[in-house]
């Protein structure tokens, strides 16, 4: 690979960026980034992190319905793993939760997103009431693709999430997925 030299003060200016604010390039990593297509874009996301977008809701479980029940109420092509299925963390007890879907506006390792919804003073929320609330508002997974995601006793993370492809899953995420998560996607939170 040829390395692309940069006028000087371009150089001069990426390190100046770089120590000012806050990302997780350094200057060099810039000019590679700026040498690739889409790096630009990469490299300036990296310094503008937009205040995550919120939507609180309120929302009612009835543990009576199965989550299969829930899933299909949702109303779109479903992809789930039926021993993940079996095995998904479930509430004791049902009633009213207030959730909040929040949008981090930038790529999340599945590692991340626990500490990530900790930061905005959030937890992770049952799947139940993730897709209790798709479920009885079957377009908002459409417009605002969600997920709720948890972890074993072994550390295997699993998920259950909606994408734009109007696909349900239900499975273990290191089997689907590069174990990241763009930044068009919703996590699913509650503060208590």
């Amino acid at each position: 690979m040829t390395q692309k030299t940069f006028h000087p003060q371009t150089a001069t200016f990426l390190g100046r960026l770089t120590t000012a604010f806050p990302s997780d390039l350094t200057s060099e990593e810039m000019q590679q980034c700026i040498s690739d297509p889409n790096g630009l874009q990469r490299a300036v996301r990296s310094f503008l992190r937009p205040e995550p977008q919120r939507i609180n809701v309120r929302c009612s479980v009835n543990l009576s319905r199965s989550v299969e029940e829930m899933i299909a109420a949702i109303g779109r092509l479903v992809d789930v793993d039926q021993q993940v299925l079996a095995n998904m963390p479930r509430p004791r007890k049902g009633g009213m939760r207030d959730l909040v879907f929040i949008k981090a506006g930038r790529s999340l390792e599945v590692e991340e997103v626990t500490p990530w919804l900790k930061s905005q003073s959030l937890y992770p929320v049952y799947p139940d009431y993730a897709l209790a609330w798709n479920a009885d508002h079957p377009d908002f997974s459409a417009t605002c693709p969600n997920l709720t995601q948890w972890q074993d006793k072994d550390g295997r993370y699993y998920a259950a999430y909606h994408f734009k492809t109007s696909i349900w899953s239900v499975v273990e995420v290191k089997l689907v997925r590069q174990a990241t998560w763009g930044p068009d996607q919703w996590f699913v939170g509650t503060r208590d």
